[in-house]
């Protein structure tokens, strides 16, 4: 009787699990903008989900029993494996999403994507080929009497996979407690409880079958029959469980919903226009993000809106030096409490802020101009748009102020420590002399009840007088510096919106034309910046050059240049070293070089751009 209801039930809820898993698969593959990271971790568990799914008609007795030898070890192998890889990307996305909870202004990195994937499938591969060598001494013991290919394990291996999946378990119920903490009646609260219920459908499924073979496989227990049943029957439904569990949070019913949509619209357009999908691109364009990415995002507005409160909080209410909580030669130590949502507790950490206002009031920027930057009631607006999270090779963040005149922008711990050693250096220069170095108008080190702390720096927008520029990050290398293979008639016809690169203004403008006089001052100054950055072993540094047209009286346009040095916080450490080396075998023209020949190269940018004929005289201190 319990043989026949399993293979009913068998019958009935393992399709279920695999056509929703499936169906989840099917929505992720058709949008794009859901395979956006972490998406695409999602996309994955469902994929080994669908698999995993796939070998639960093994349970029923006539397939069991016709299944035998290399057929049923490469089944039973490869299904246990594709079970921890469905554990790790459900553990992995976990902790994707504890880490931008504690750092919710780190990029979307490519290099860590492709490291979790790696991870997910790569660390369960020694089960996968202790299981296909394995011997399977005890097949014929007693205690294997509801076993099929799946479990056909030796003890001692039986033992281990088990213990395995014993910790598998509280880390993944540990991660999303843990995060739900974290968040607990702020806005985010509710996508980590959609998470969280994803885990929890998948903990549900698979904990007491494996709660019970592990009794079985330490033998400290004999159980009925019918409770073997039970459990298979809970871990049947695993993948239509984790479907369920998914398609509660709203915009996820909305997008398969919606991707059902795509599927008639496509299928309406081979019969109407022929193969035409012009309008399809926009209907698509119409669906929500991901919602993973919505939810991280989310949380960087959230905190960007935090710190914008405690910025402007500080420099409204600023008090002298001694009534703060602690001061050094270095920092100034301020601690505070605001209401937002909820009680926040701040504590800033302000770096060499006399030197700091110093540096402000040579530019004739005073602490009300950066209050007006920073207010609330205009940067609300559109906060969002405002944001910027490119996701290349480095790790920043990037918010421009309503006004256009600064920039919050975050650093990592490696380059808050090299701006801290460099600040003196770097300080004087900006007070004393002529320098092309973006200005930093002040740096801090910010930290919201009792999370990680945010390396943030507040900077000039060197393009906040302009427009609509046209804008160019120039390294003076042509290895992956082009957006468009584009020529275009004229610069102005060239799209705004885009950060073009060092082919595409070789293409399109060659050079800046202003006076000889004016680029030798310019050159000279920019000698003077990049030996200083020479001198603390920086490299990667770019040229910011906007341009603009204005209309004149005469029916004519005049042309407004704006030059600055950015992004010139990279030392040349170990990775830059790598990346130095492996680039080396795609040719010549090297991105990534040392300090002196970066410095070299970048000097023959600007001679270049300004049609400087003089030569290249180095000094190094």
């Amino acid at each position: 009787m319990f043989q026949s209801t399993l293979e009913i039930t068998c019958a009935v809820l393992a399709p279920l699990s695999v056509v929703g898993s499936g169906l989840l698969m099917w929505t992720y593959f058709k949008i794009k903008k859901l395979r956006e990271h972490p998406g695409s971790l999602v996309f994955m568990q469902c994929l080994t989900q669908c698999v995993l799914d796939l070998h639960w008609p093994l349970s029923i007795q006539t397939i069991n029993k016709s299944i035998n030898g290399i057929p049923c070890i490469l089944l039973g192998a490869s299904s246990c494996y594709f079970y921890f890889v469905t554990w790790n990307y459900t553990l992995g996305l976990s902790l994707e999403i504890l880490l931008t909870i504690r750092n919710p202004f780190r990029a979307k990195s490519k290099l860590r994507n492709a490291l979790y994937h790696s991870l997910c499938i790569g660390i369960p591969i020694p089960v996968l080929i202790v299981l296909l060598v394995d011997p399977r001494s005890d097949f014929n013991h007693d205690y294997y009497r509801h076993r099929d290919c799946y479990l056909d394990v030796s003890y001692d291996l039986a033992v281990g996979i088990w213990s395995l999946i014993a910790v598998h378990i509280p880390i993944s119920l540990g991660m999303i407690v843990y995060s739900a903490c974290k968040v607990w009646k702020g806005s985010a609260s509710r996508p980590v409880i959609y998470h969280s219920l994803v885990v929890v459908a998948f903990m549900i499924s698979w904990t007491p079958i494996s709660i019970v073979e592990g009794v079985v496989y330490f033998r400290t227990a004999e159980l009925p029959n019918w409770l073997f049943y039970i459990v298979r029957i809970i871990a049947f439904s695993s993948g239509f469980n984790t479907f369920c569990a998914r398609l509660i949070e709203p915009s996820m019913r909305r997008q398969l919903l919606k991707s059902i949509c795509i599927c008639k619209k496509r299928r309406a357009n081979l019969i109407t226009t022929q193969g035409s999908f012009g309008d399809l691109s926009v209907f698509e364009n119409l669906l929500e993000t991901n919602f993973y990415s919505n939810f991280f995002e989310k949380l960087a507005s959230n905190n960007i809106f935090n710190i914008l409160y405690a910025l402007t909080h500080l420099y409204r209410n600023k008090k002298p030096q001694a009534d703060c909580v602690a001061t050094s030669k270095d920092f100034t130590l301020w601690k505070f409490e605001l209401f937002v949502e909820k009680k926040l507790q701040f504590r800033v950490k302000e770096y060499h802020a006399c030197t700091f206002e110093k540096l402000r009031k040579i530019h004739k920027i005073s602490n009300e101009d950066l209050i007006n930057s920073l207010k609330l009631e205009e940067n609300i607006k559109g906060l969002d748009e405002r944001s910027k999270n490119p996701g290349g090779r480095g790790e920043s963040f990037f918010y421009f102020t309503a006004d256009r005149k600064c920039i919050l922008k975050t650093l990592t711990f490696e380059e808050m420590e090299l701006l801290k050693w460099m600040l003196p250096v770097y300080l004087n220069r900006l007070c004393t002399r002529n320098s092309f170095l973006a200005k930093i108008l002040a740096l801090y080190s910010i930290r919201i009840n009792s999370g990680s702390s945010f390396y943030v720096m507040l900077m000039e927008n060197i393009l906040n007088e302009s427009e609509d520029p046209l804008v160019f990050d120039l390294k003076g290398s042509s290895v992956d510096r082009q957006v468009t293979g584009e020529c275009f008639g004229t610069q102005e016809e060239m799209p705004r919106g885009v950060v073009y690169k060092d082919t595409d203004f070789k293409n399109n403008v060659g050079t800046l034309k202003i006076s000889k006089k004016e680029a030798e001052e310019i050159f000279k100054v920019v000698t003077e910046d990049t030996l200083m950055l020479q001198n603390f072993g920086i490299m990667d540094y770019s040229l910011l050059i906007g341009i603009d047209f204005e209309d004149t009286p005469f029916s004519t346009k005049s042309t407004i240049y704006y030059i600055g040095i950015i992004d010139y916080l990279q030392k040349y450490n170990s990775s830059k070293k790598l990346e130095t080396t492996l680039k080396k075998f795609k040719g010549p023209g090297v991105s990534s070089v040392p300090p002196i020949p970066y410095r070299e190269r970048f000097l023959k940018l600007v001679k270049d751009i300004f049609n400087i004929e003089t030569k290249l005289h180095l000094s190094i201190s």
